[in-house]
């Protein structure tokens, strides 16, 4: 697990530029499966961003600061909601309660998955200054 944190920004920064590249090519091209991609490349930076924001969590050589608690609940709201979701498909008894239910989580993936990365990757940015001013100091 220490390879994949020290490789963090690389990794992410991959993820980024695959993302940005795909929806230039979507806008050019016009097609759909440039748009499928681009939703799946999405939702692989927000999977890979919740495992490297567990690991830091989890791990004492990360401060838990007030930003990674907020992100910490607020996407695995948004994980467990999913998960949640994907099971109650599968019950044969859809009602409008299902229907309710699954425009709420929608608009609230809408809304929380944008700020979920912006807020993983100011935290990403703080660990590295964090990190490298402990590096400098000793």
């Amino acid at each position: 697990m220490r390879t994949f944190v020290k490789h963090e920004s690389n990794i992410q920064l991959i993820l980024i530029l695959l993302l940005i590249s795909t929806i230039i090519a979507a806008v050019i091209s016009g097609t759909d499966f440039f748009g499928v991609a681009c939703i799946a490349e999405f939702f692989l930076i927000a999977l890979v961003q919740y495992t490297f924001n567990v690991i830091k969590y989890l791990s004492p050589e990360y401060v838990n600061t007030d930003a990674r608690k907020v992100y910490m609940f607020l996407s695995t709201y948004v994980i467990s909601g999913f998960l949640i979701w994907i099971i109650l498909i599968f019950f044969p008894n859809r009602d409008l309660a299902f229907k309710n239910l699954s425009e709420l989580l929608c608009l609230s993936w809408l809304v929380l998955s944008p700020l979920l990365i912006v807020i993983s990757l100011s935290i990403s940015v703080s660990d590295f200054n964090l990190k490298k001013q402990n590096h400098e100091n000793t």
